[in-house]
């Protein structure tokens, strides 16, 4: 009896994983000429239009609730000229980039200006410069800025941009559905039905060595042949339902479920099995 060529084939498509999301801290635009409540309305959308571009942003508030009014003032004030200001508030905020800015009112017009600085190599990222001569054109321009500068420090920093109102991918944890299972019990049955057909192959390749007689020979061949085909079957459609069941649990959430192929022949067997990571 010869051995039984046997062949399994996988061929995964998988997706890069996402890298993180761009996170920034905003501790207010400065105000030059214009009131308390006026930078305020200004810095907090600024802020929010970050939030729309995709950053995930650490507010003013949020800033002094971790660091304390007092430090922060002192990070901030140290911000442009210390690279050891934005090693401390990277670690205490776990942002990747500090926007820092200024708002001023002149004769007639509006004049900001805003800072995306890199907390990790205390470098700038990008800056940005708007004139506006009313309130709404203001509000304009800082929407404006937060676009670009946002897109620019994700691109700088190797971040990505999930836009406020886009659900996040869930994963699934582990768990053991019922179609894995009924897979795996019916690929032990064929393996096992495989295996007794590979023992009923040799018994009569055996008996056909001794055989005395053209017609009993002739029986025994075939039949032997019969039983070596059933074995590649067997032990195909076991393997295969092994492979698929396996494929189940660890790709449960995939989009596209796997695929799996038996090619049987009374030279061999070959199961191939493709999959797409979501």
């Amino acid at each position: 009896m010869h051995a039984l060529p046997f062949a399994v084939m996988v061929a995964v498509s998988a997706a890069p994983a996402s890298p993180p999301q761009l996170k920034i801290a905003t501790p207010g635009l400065t105000g030059v000429h214009v009131t308390d409540r006026e930078a305020a309305f200004f810095s907090e959308h600024l802020a929010q239009q970050l939030a729309a571009a995709g950053a995930k942003v650490t507010s003013d508030r949020e800033i002094s609730a971790v660091l304390g009014l007092e430090r922060k003032r002192q990070l901030l004030g140290c911000s442009e000229n210390s690279s050891q200001c934005l090693t401390e508030l990277a670690g205490a905020l776990g942002v990747d980039a500090l926007m820092v800015g200024d708002v001023a009112r002149l004769q007639q017009h509006y004049q900001v200006n805003v800072k995306l600085l890199s907390v990790a190599s205390a470098s700038l990222i990008g800056a940005e410069s708007e004139r506006a001569d009313t309130d709404e054109q203001l509000v304009d321009a800082l929407t404006a800025i937060a676009g670009r500068l946002a897109r620019r420090g994700a691109e700088r920093l190797s971040r990505s941009l999930v836009p406020e109102g886009k659900v996040a991918d869930r994963v699934s944890g582990p768990s053991l559905p019922v179609l894995p299972i009924v897979l795996a019990g019916a690929g032990v049955l064929a393996g096992g039905f495989g295996g007794f057909a590979a023992v009923q192959a040799n018994t009569n390749y055996e008996r056909l060595t001794s055989a005395t007689d053209e017609p009993t020979a002739r029986q025994l061949r075939d039949d032997g042949v019969a039983w070596r085909t059933a074995t590649q079957v067997g032990l195909g459609a076991g393997a295969a339902a092994l492979v698929g069941a396996a494929a189940l649990l660890l790709l449960g959430g995939s989009s596209s479920p796997p695929a799996v192929a038996l090619s049987a022949t009374p030279q061999g067997a070959g199961v191939a099995l493709r999959w797409s990571w979501p």
